[in-house]
């Protein structure tokens, strides 16, 4: 086989840095201001102001490297003062996305309100997006408002459509605030959306139409959304069901009929981004387009060049790229990527050298300079890093040509080498861009992604995405022919099925490595980075290398650090809402689960808190599992803990075993091994790690006899763990006639540093008798806000402040850590 060619390669200064280091500075910029929420607003806007005035300044007499700093300073002041006068720390609720009556955490109202959005169909419902004009609670008069709410009902009608009036009844609240590092910020995606609240319509109610908008931007709009109903409603009545469902995910971004079985097995592949209608599909969209309008120019007109070519194509993609923007309802990350296709196809119209790299960098700072909370979103962080590793990927498998004289088969087997290796680099290059990002916002890396894009994402995206386009469109005119093209979409997913299943019980479910540290990130890119840079240019391969090693030394010091931490046992209180879950590590490693409950409306309070809290601690496995007692707020969320983390061992009392039958668990455990220990005594010891757990009953010996009437709440299991001369005590939901028999038992044996409110703060718990043989110095209430019950009841709460007990509670801090070493303890509580 002969040898390839080499490009001779350009070392003069490319075109592409100045939007690049506009987009990098804007990123620095936003980054900043919001690491000094102490400095006022003025202040912060005062900076960026004089950054912006000193960096046009030196642009006048500033080039090449000068002037990209010069690009740099002027994106950083831009984007400083931009987020200065958005941020909530700045400013206050009311002042940035609207101005309405005083609003509490959830109220029965009316309202008459303007759809901005047309309905979309998701799991929870119908959903759209409208503007209050008049609003009034139960029983007050009609108040003139200002603002945006999310509007979400049930009704089997859903055609509201941008621009109508209407008129609301339902019951609305602002989003709740976020409660761990690894919670989704709801509130934050809402002010990035400019939605102050949420308003759902219950009981089968849906909008009630009262006008029209007479605009023609809305009804512009309105007809955009009425042609997508349209073209949904004639795809569902006539395709099967399950081949529509993916069709309607790819296509038009309507979820809400999605197996939930492929839905697994989807995201367990490390293809999820599959089901978002995002960058990808518009670019799949958009290459299609470009080639057909190329190669049907070229045979309506020859002969053509190469450059006429694209300007025809350009010329046809870019309207086509907004109206499929507009038929998938402006998702953000569908507009970032027309953006990005809108700067790039523009450079070839103007006849300008079009680049990857600048069209980024130019559509990040537009994005970043007209709402810069987008910067913290997951979404734009992982479409912005797919599309980097997308281009490095595609400049370290640029194609290489033979020379002449080879025969016909070795240039074909050649050339398909070369394609498989350059679909490779690829997929690689987009899967090292956002794996760092997925690693730090879900605590988890899908290895058989890899895999699944090389074989899978081609087949599956180029005939579901042309597919999809094409049966919609279809659909309402020749539903017969929509039916031909929906069946050639479910062979494709049919075949694509058959690599997924083997290729994900081959690698195994996605990797947990917890929240990586800042370290370890920038070492990551700058390996891919190292990696782009050896193979693209042999000039660069010791530089390169240098770099890489420098790199892989970093990440394994990290490693090193995290497989031996420091000798301190950590506690962890979860914010579960009305319940309790407690995580404990112990200094060897072990890790376990004291209960498993909370109390959240539509959610399951284990895989929605307990289970991203575990992965973004990068807790692999659980050593022990607790169950206090069988109430619902300590066992809510035992199936999803269990399906994701089997415990090797589960300590329960034999009721709570008889009510665990009835929520199918037991296939996990028995994969998992699980041993199931029925805790029957009081007193025991159990060694584990190097710490000592004792498990305490109220009015059981160690016998396994009962004091007469002790039940419920009383009959808790109490967990104490030593280590070394700290303790912690965890006493489940033990009321006062427990706590008397705890003190009557074990005296001064319950002495402890740390104490779990019993029974949530209630006033029949935490009995002075109790507290004085306890001796806490630090208290933590687990319940959640506004509870029906009342808790923690305000003579609980002075008696713990009589005491001097330093307390936190998880309904006002969120998550709450405590550090125990053998010299101090540390607490950190909130959003950290």
């Amino acid at each position: 086989m002969g040898a390839h060619r080499q490009q001779p390669a350009s070392y003069g200064m490319p075109r592409w840095p100045y939007s690049v280091h506009l987009a990098l500075g804007t990123v620095a910029g936003i980054r900043l201001a919001s690491w000094l929420p102490g400095i006022c607003q003025v202040g912060v806007a005062v900076l960026g102001l004089g950054l912006v005035l000193l960096a046009t300044l030196m642009l006048a007499w500033s080039k090449g490297a000068r002037g990209l700093v010069c690009w740099f300073l002027f994106g950083m002041g831009a984007g400083g003062m931009r987020l200065a006068f958005t941020d909530p720390r700045f400013l206050a609720d009311e002042e940035i996305t609207w101005q309405l009556p005083e609003w509490p955490a959830r109220v029965e109202m009316e309202l008459i309100a303007r759809a901005v959005s047309g309905a979309r169909r998701t799991d929870s419902g119908w959903q759209a997006v409208v503007e209050v004009r008049e609003i009034r609670a139960r029983g007050s008069q009609w108040e003139p408002a200002c603002g945006r709410l999310r509007l979400i009902w049930r009704s089997t009608r859903g055609e509201v459509l941008t621009g109508d009036i209407l008129q609301i009844k339902g019951h609305g609240g602002r989003a709740p605030p976020r409660q761990h590092p690894f919670d989704r910020d709801r509130r934050h995606r809402e002010r990035r959306e400019g939605v102050a609240g949420t308003v759902t319509m219950g009981g089968g109610l849906h909008p009630l139409l009262i006008g029209r908008s007479s605009s023609p931007v809305h009804r512009f709009f309105a007809g955009v959304d009425r042609l997508r109903l349209t073209m949904e409603q004639a795809l569902i009545d006539c395709a099967d069901p399950r081949v529509t469902s993916w069709i309607l995910a790819v296509g038009v971004g309507t979820r809400a009929d999605f197996d939930p079985s492929d839905r697994e097995l989807v995201i367990r592949s490390g293809i999820a981004h599959l089901l978002a209608v995002s960058g990808l599909h518009l670019g799949i969209f958009v290459l299609t387009v470009r080639r057909v309008v190329q190669w049907v120019a070229g045979l309506l007109v020859w002969p053509l060049t190469i450059r006429h070519r694209r300007f025809h194509g350009a010329l046809v993609t870019l309207p086509l790229c907004w109206l499929y923007t507009l038929l998938t309802g402006v998702a953000t990350a569908t507009t970032r990527a027309a953006l990005f296709v809108s700067f790039y196809s523009l450079a070839e119209l103007l006849g300008r050298r079009s680049s990857g790299a600048g069209a980024v960098g130019i559509s990040c700072a537009v994005i970043l300079l007209y709402n810069p909370h987008e910067l913290f979103s997951p979404s734009f962080q992982l479409s912005v890093m797919a599309v980097i590793g997308l281009l490095l990927g595609g400049s370290a498998g640029r194609r290489r040509t033979l020379a002449g004289g080879v025969e016909l088969w070795r240039r074909l087997l050649w050339r398909f080498a070369d394609r498989v290796r350059g679909l490779a680099l690829l997929s690689l290059g987009a899967w090292m861009g956002t794996a760092p990002v997925l690693a730090y916002h879900f605590g988890q890396i899908s290895i058989s992604g890899i895999l699944a894009n090389i074989l899978v994402v081609p087949l599956l995206s180029v005939a579901l995405v042309a597919g999809s386009g094409a049966a919609l469109a279809m659909a309402p005119l020749w539903p017969g022919v929509a039916a031909i093209v929906a069946g050639g979409c479910q062979v494709a997913i049919d075949t694509a099925f058959c690599f997924l299943e083997p290729a994900s019980n081959w690698v195994g479910d996605p990797l947990t490595i917890g929240r990586p540290w800042v370290p370890e990130l920038v070492a990551w890119y700058l390996l891919a980075l190292s990696g782009v840079a050896g193979s693209a240019r042999r000039v660069h391969l010791w530089p390169a290398l240098r770099l890489g090693c420098g790199s892989l030394v970093v990440m394994a010091v990290c490693c090193c650090l995290r497989l031996s931490p420091p000798p301190v046992m950590e506690v962890w209180f979860l914010p579960v809402g009305q319940g309790d879950a407690t995580l404990v590590r112990l200094p060897s490693g072990h890790h376990l689960l004291v209960d498993a409950g909370g109390q959240r409306v539509g959610a399951d309070p284990g895989r929605s808190v307990i289970v991203p809290i575990l992965r973004g601690l990068g807790v692999q496995r659980l050593d022990l599992l607790v169950l206090s007692h069988g109430d619902f707020d300590h066992i809510g969320g035992v199936a999803g803990v269990i399906g994701a983390y089997p415990p090797r061992e589960l300590w329960l009392t034999r009721s709570v075993l008889d009510q665990l039958e009835d929520l199918e668990i037991a296939p996990y455990l028995r994969e998992g091994g699980t041993v199931i220990r029925v805790m029957e005594g009081s007193g025991a010891v159990y060694p584990l790690g190097g710490a000592r757990l004792e498990v305490f009953q109220a009015g059981v010996m160690g016998s396994g006899a009962s004091a007469v009437g002790m039940s419920g709440n009383n009959r808790s299991l109490c967990l104490k763990i030593s280590w070394e001369d700290r303790r912690v005590l965890l006493p489940g939901d033990v009321e006062e006639a427990a706590e008397a028999l705890l003190v009557g038992q074990h005296g001064l044996d319950l002495e402890s540093d740390l104490l779990k409110v019993p029974h949530h703060g209630s006033r029949s718990s935490s009995s002075m008798r109790f507290l004085a043989h306890v001796l806490p110095r630090f208290a933590v209430f687990s319940l959640g806000a506004g509870n029906r019950f009342g808790f923690p009841h305000g003579e609980v709460t002075r008696r713990y402040e009589r005491l001097g007990v330093r307390s936190w509670r998880t309904d006002r801090e969120g998550l709450v850590r405590f550090r125990l070493s053998r010299f101090r303890i540390a607490v950190r509580a909130g959003n950290w």
